[in-house]
């Protein structure tokens, strides 16, 4: 259980992309629903795995990837090298690798003021004119670990995750709304930004991982190739109850 960056198959991989405690066990009866919840969700795939993660396809994927964006209007893509042959990766591509399902059209994101409707809805406790400053500490707990599980996920950063990223709203409001987020779309772009970034820091592992073992069918990973996975420790839990009882933060939840 990696919590800081480590060194294998010569990258340095961040803590970025965690994996969530969706299980019920070991986890107090209050965030069972939103626990469950994700774990439902479109998401919920992408939130737990994949259970081994190899060093050496991590970095094929990641050394070999030229990112696309796709211009203005085109469709941003990854093609990657393994064994002399080329693998294309599209949004759909990701999409299937993180479990998501595929819709004929999607919602590229929505406004504030349904971003702000949502957080008031959940009971943020804290000022709503910045939609970009918004703080998990002024959610109470179950919902603060809600999007502790998204932006520990999907975020491009690996600090301050006291913060809650516009895509952390946008993707907590396709969840909670039903609206057709492009999860695909998100992760490519972001993967692709931080590869041609810097070859030699690896981000979002988990997400290389299952997009490569999606590609290249059949790998098996031996088990001297097995890395360390980012995971959010189950004292989640205790802490976030603990800053609840602290701030007296009892606002009515979702539902």
């Amino acid at each position: 259980m990696a919590t800081t960056t480590f060194v294998s198959s010569g990258l340095e991989f961040v803590p970025n992309n965690y994996s969530a405690p969706l299980s019920n066990e070991n986890a107090p009866e209050a965030f069972h629903l939103l626990q469950n919840f994700l774990a439902q969700s479109d998401i919920g795939h992408a939130l737990v795995e994949p259970a081994k993660l190899s060093g050496s396809q991590i970095k094929a994927f990641w050394e070999t990837g030229v990112y696309d964006d796709g211009g203005e209007s085109g469709t941003p893509s990854i093609i990657f090298e393994f064994a002399e042959q080329e693998y294309v990766v599209t949004p759909t591509t990701v999409r299937d690798a993180l479990g998501c399902e595929d819709f004929n059209a999607f919602t590229i994101s929505v406004g504030d003021f349904d971003l702000q409707r949502m957080m008031r809805e959940i009971g943020y406790s804290g000022p709503l004119a910045r939609t970009g400053n918004l703080k998990r500490p002024f959610l109470r707990k179950e919902w603060s670990f809600f999007f502790d599980c998204i932006t520990r996920a999907f975020g491009k950063k690996c600090t301050n995750w006291d913060a809650i990223p516009i895509d952390s709203l946008q993707i907590g409001y396709s969840l909670l709304y039903g609206t057709h987020f492009d999860f695909g779309r998100l992760v490519l772009i972001n993967i692709g930004e931080k590869m041609t970034e810097n070859r030699n820091l690896v981000y979002f592992a988990r997400f290389c991982q299952l997009i490569f073992s999606l590609c290249v069918d059949g790998i098996e990973i031996a088990e001297e190739d097995v890395i360390l996975s980012f995971k959010l420790h189950k004292r989640i839990f205790s802490d976030l109850t603990n800053k609840d009882i602290k701030k007296g933060n009892f606002a009515k939840g979702w539902g």
